[in-house]
């Protein structure tokens, strides 16, 4: 038995994993169908439990969420993983980094300062970032730099905050990929954007709605205030979760439904070792 990390490693064909022998892989929800149980062929049950980075069953969250709503403005929250794209020296490779220096500040510029420039000017928006904790990439020069395009009244971030906190603050989210992040949102129910600026390529949410993916600022820009101005219809929201957590029903009980599993797998294993007994 094994366990999908998040919604990413189930959303694309992969066929390194073509030869994983498995009798139970637990995933996020029904979408395993579409792609990775058809490209793997040696597992032998696919079982869709929800995912467990949004659930608050064990961990309890760090930082003052009360920093988050303000009255009077939208909450916009941004869960953008920079230094695997932008930061060539925090890049896992060291030795082949993405981008050199020089280059990598380019693409960063051209990828997000409009972005930044536009938070800047919006009075009536408050911008949550999250990175992921014990990466500090808001530390980074070039994430300084643009923070400072915002004045400090208008944005907040905080790396330890819960996922789940953050989006339940907020009014529309954006992230990259395939992440949890967006899957989690839109299970939700917030609207949520891609900003696909480095792959420009499949993102599972584009079938949803036209509004759910952007490759542009000025793109990304527009459908910010879209989704801020009308949201997304109801049955956007009801389509991802029919398909991307468990059973169709967010409840935050991954960790309940794994352990149901077991208990069941554990049982059924004794009961087959009586009978060969007999």
């Amino acid at each position: 038995m094994s366990m999908v990390h998040g919604y990413a490693a189930y959303c694309y064909y992969d066929y390194t994993r073509s030869n994983m022998v498995l009798n139970y892989y637990l995933v996020p929800g029904n979408y395993y169908d579409r792609y990775l149980l058809r490209y793997n062929p040696h597992i032998d049950k696919c079982c869709s439990v929800g995912n467990h980075e949004i659930d608050n069953i064990c961990i309890k969250g760090k930082g003052d969420i009360e920093n988050i709503k303000q009255k009077g403005k939208k909450t916009v929250g941004i869960f953008i993983g920079f230094a695997a794209i932008y930061f060539p020296e925090w890049q896992r490779h060291p030795r082949q980094p993405l981008y050199d220096e020089a280059l990598a500040k380019r693409v960063f510029v051209k990828d997000w300062m409009p972005f930044f420039e536009w938070a800047g000017r919006q009075g009536d928006i408050l911008f949550v970032f999250k990175g992921k904790g014990g990466i500090k990439q808001y530390e980074h020069r070039y994430l300084k730099e643009a923070l400072s395009k915002i004045p400090k009244e208008n944005y907040y971030q905080n790396d330890d905050i819960l996922m789940s906190n953050v989006i339940s603050a907020c009014d529309c989210l954006i992230s990259s990929g395939n992440s949890s992040a967006l899957f989690s949102s839109l299970c939700m129910g917030v609207p949520a954007i891609c900003y696909d600026t480095f792959m420009k390529g499949y993102v599972a949410v584009e079938e949803y709605s036209d509004y759910l993916v952007a490759r542009s600022p000025d793109e990304l820009i527009s459908k910010i205030r879209y989704l801020l101005e009308n949201g997304l219809l109801d049955n956007v929201y009801e389509s991802v979760l029919n398909d991307h957590y468990a059973e169709g029903r967010f409840d935050g009980k991954t960790s309940l439904r794994i352990k149901e599993l077991i208990t069941e797998v554990l049982q059924d294993s004794h009961m087959h070792s009586i009978n060969g007994g007999l």
